[in-house]
Formats: C-alpha cells, sequence, structure tokens
C-alpha cells in the first residue's frame, strides 16, 4: 500500500492536535506526554521469488510522530536479494539521497536465479532486516523484520514423501475424495504420477469410486494417475458391516509415485472417518417370494418394492436375466418394472420340443434406487400346461424358437 500525501495530512493533524492541546492546557494544568515510537511489525512476512515489495515506516512503527523516516537497515544475508532493488527510498523505489526516505524496497531474487544458486538456499528460507527509525520530534525506534521466501521445487531432485497429516474422509459427500500427487510428494518432478496403491484394509471403501484418475474423475482400472480418488462407505453400507467399524475409524494406503526424470518415492498417507449410524438405513435386500405360479399366458408384473425389501428412495428394477426366454412371450423390463408372461398352452405345444408340465424358469432380478444402491436375486417361476396333441389341429405343428436373453435397463 502507498502512502503518497500520507506525511502532509498527519502533519496538518497534529497541527490541529497541537491547537487542541493548547486550548485543553487552560483547562488542564499537566498535557498528557505523547507515546514514543515503537516497533510493530512481528509478523513473518512472506517474499515471493522475482517481486519488489515495498513497506512504509508507518506500517513497521507504532506512534511514528511527525515526518518520520528510516534511519538505517541491516540485512542478515544479501545472498538472496536485489542489490539493485532493494534498500531505503521512496514510493517510487529505491533512492538513498531522497529528501524523505520512508519506504524500505525488498527485492527478492528470482526462481531462476535462486536455483543457480550452489548451493542453492532451503525452501522455504528466511532472512532478517535490522531497521531504525527517526521523526521531526528526535525520537528513534528500532526493530527486526523477518521474511520468509518459497520458490519452486527444483527439478532434477528425488522426490520426497511429505504429506503427514492425518486426512479426513466423509461419508455425505457425493464425490470422492481428490488426492493429487503433487500433494502428498515435495520435489515431484515433471509429469508425476501415481504408480501403485496398497490400502491396510478394503473393508470400509467403495471400491467403484475409489482408484487413479484426474482433476476429471476416475479412470476405471488406470494402472497410474496424477490423483488418487478415495471413497468410503455410506452410513448405511459402515451400519450394515458385521462387525460395525469403530467411529472414528482409521486405515492407511501405501502410495509410490514416478516421474519423467526416472524417480521414485513412497509414504503411507493415514485416513480418518467419522460416520453417522442414526442416518444409517439397512440395505436393500432381496426378499424370496419361493416358486411362483405362472399360467399359461397370464401376465406378472413385479415393482422393486414387491421383491426387496428396504428398497430406500424410488427402488426401480434395472434389470432382468431369463435362464431362458423360449417359453415366453413376455421377458422385459419396462419403466422399473418386471413383465413376464408364459405362452399359451397351445404355443407352447407348438415348439419344436414341448417344455415338460411343469417346467421352471429362473429370473435373477437387480434393483437400484436413488441413493445409488443395487441388490438382485432370483426368482423362480413354474408353469403348468396342458399338452395338447398338434396332429388334431388344421393348421398343423406350428414352431417357435427362442434362447437365453438378459435385459438391463
Amino acid at each position: 500500500m502507498r502512502f503518497d500525501g500520507f506525511a502532509a495530512i498527519l502533519k496538518r493533524f497534529r497541527v490541529l492536535g497541537g491547537t487542541a492541546l493548547v486550548l485543553a492546557a487552560a483547562v488542564a494544568p499537566v498535557a498528557p506526554a505523547a507515546a514514543e515510537p515503537a516497533f510493530s511489525r512481528t509478523d513473518t512476512i512472506r517474499l515471493y521469488p522475482g517481486t519488489e515489495v515495498f513497506y512504509p515506516v508507518q506500517g513497521v512503527f507504532a506512534d511514528f510522530g511527525t515526518n518520520p523516516e528510516y534511519g538505517s537497515v541491516t540485512f542478515s544475508t544479501e545472498e538472496y536479494i536485489n542489490s539493485s532493488l532493494t534498500g531505503l527510498g521512496s514510493s517510487s523505489g529505491v533512492d538513498p539521497d531522497a529528501e524523505t526516505v520512508d519506504h524500505l524496497i525488498v527485492a527478492v531474487l528470482t526462481n531462476e536465479q535462486l536455483l543457480s544458486l550452489d548451493p542453492q538456499p532451503a525452501n522455504p528460507f528466511t532472512f532478517t532486516a535490522d531497521v531504525t527509525m527517526t521523526n521531526d520530534e528526535d525520537e528513534t525506534a528500532s526493530g527486526t523484520l523477518t521474511f520468509e521466501v518459497t520458490y519452486d521445487r527444483p527439478v532434477g531432485q528425488p522426490p520426497v514423501f511429505t504429506l503427514t497429516d492425518t486426512i479426513r474422509l466423509d461419508t455425505l459427500s457425493p464425490s470422492p475424495t481428490h488426492i493429487p500427487v503433487i500433494g502428498v510428494f515435495a520435489n515431484s518432478g515433471t509429469n508425476p504420477v501415481y504408480s501403485n496403491v496398497t490400502f491396510s484394509t478394503t473393508a470400509y471403501i467403495d471400491s467403484s469410486r475409489t482408484g487413479f484418475g484426474s482433476w476429471s474423475g476416475l479412470e476405471p482400472n488406470a494402472e497410474t494417475g496424477d490423483h488418487l480418488l478415495i471413497a468410503v462407505l455410506t452410513n448405511s453400507e459402515l451400519g450394515a458391516l458385521d462387525p460395525q467399524p469403530d467411529n472414528p475409524f482409521t486405515f492407511t494406503a501405501h502410495v509410490t509415485m514416478t516421474n519423467d526424470e526416472g524417480h521414485a518415492a513412497s509414504g503411507t498417507l493415514t485416513f480418518e472417518t467419522t460416520w453417522y449410524p442414526h442416518l444409517a438405513r439397512p440395505l436393500p435386500a432381496f426378499r424370496d417370494p419361493g416358486t411362483v405360479a405362472a399360467a399359461p399366458g397370464q401376465t406378472l408384473t413385479y415393482e422393486a418394492d414387491d421383491l426387496f425389501d428396504n428398497g430406500g428412495t424410488d427402488p426401480i428394477i434395472s434389470g432382468a436375466v431369463f435362464s431362458t426366454t423360449e417359453y415366453y412371450s413376455t421377458h422385459s423390463v419396462q419403466n422399473g418394472v418386471l413383465h413376464v408372461q408364459p405362452k399359451t398352452a397351445l404355443e407352447l405345444s407348438a415348439l419344436e420340443t414341448p417344455p415338460p408340465s411343469p417346467f421352471t424358469v429362473d429370473v435373477t432380478v437387480t434393483m437400484i434406487n436413488q441413493e445409488g444402491r443395487t441388490a438382485s436375486g432370483t426368482v423362480t417361476f413354474e408353469t403348468t400346461y396342458d399338452v395338447t396333441d398338434l396332429e388334431d389341429l388344421p393348421l398343423g405343428r406350428h414352431r417357435a424358437t427362442g434362447g437365453p436373453l438378459r435385459i438391463d435397463q
């Protein structure tokens, strides 16, 4: 922030303030003593490579008085700063001979310059500046500014595992947690990717939503990726486990990375999850109706709630696989409903090889709800019919064919 004209405004303020003090002196015999300047910038100041930053004296010292200016500055090291752009001056830049030296300017070397140093500085690195100030009241103060600089990690040095903090995973999140490889390993190099992950347990993980990928999402069956995506089970799924997990529960993932430089590194991530048993709902479960009688020509329909308990929100039949469709006129899933209709006795008798009476057909049915939970089970239909002798029919024997059919919706 620049303070152009600040000193003039401040000077007018102090003149008016002085008049007020004179008036007050007529009432009060003793005027309060003015506070002396004091160093106030005690925080660590973050700097970045290639930047030039201005620090007005009023931002470094409190109670700075009239026309404050820096008296001197001494750096703990000048190895990491651009000396031609660093020093005392004004809001226009470095100028030790300026009429009023009320700004300190600090310019850090560029990233390339820092990388070229031998030895290279730590990352981040710190340095200090001892500063003094004076004002028109001949008051002085001093203090030490501390600077910290983080620069781009050098390419070519071996990667190092750095993510030692415990990572929190959420059972309520509809999306997996993304963990980019560059957030796990320092000095990650060029095109870093995960090459392997081994979990301490997969009992609490949704494997269909866990694996390698990118910011765009999971890439199923990918062997590498610059992101690790992890999704824990829902509260309902955790509540259905026997035994149920601790609350919170933890598990780990040992990860390995590689880059274009041929470097490799590994480390162990730790995850912690708090889940909510009061939000757990029982998972959908198939309710076996036993052998179902299906008369010739009879249409049977089944919704998800007819065959599954704990269906959840808006459950539907999503698919059905018939052991054979040869004996059925209708065998489909329409609008989330299973439709089954055996052929008539005459149609069954007209087949090249009529089925025995009774005959059975197994149908494996799958359901899904809005929570994304699925379940499946097998219904057995049994049909009894009167075998007709087609030799007496005027149209002769009718032939029909059929075979296994999978229906998915």
